[in-house]
């Protein structure tokens, strides 16, 4: 038998930032594993992502147990996740300790 020794997919709540080609094909896989998905994207509706639930970044970070993000590169998204948003995060201060520096373009 298999011992559980870290967080599982099932049952847990994972934000997607970004819903294009990629994130929405990480939300099916997600579902798939049973996670609760949330998406944060400004350019989607809540009928293109359903049964994902869209909601705004900061509520995403604050409800999300892991957060994947697949926005492109751009100037609107330089900076997009600061070291507040990560300590909105259930235990936000321990992934900002494993990632101490945030890199300034995703």
């Amino acid at each position: 038998m298999f011992e559980k020794i870290g967080p599982e997919l099932e049952g847990s709540t994972v934000g997607i930032i970004g819903y294009g080609a990629i994130g929405s094909r990480v939300a099916r896989i997600l579902r798939g594993f049973g996670a609760q998905v949330l998406v944060a994207n400004p350019y989607v509706r809540a009928d293109d992502v359903s049964p994902a639930e869209v909601t705004d970044l900061a509520d995403l970070m604050r409800r999300s147990t892991f957060v994947t993000v697949h926005a492109r590169a751009t100037p609107q998204t330089e900076g997009l996740i600061s070291r507040q948003l990560i300590d909105l995060m259930p235990g936000g201060r321990r992934a900002g300790q494993l990632c101490p520096r945030v890199p300034r373009r995703l």
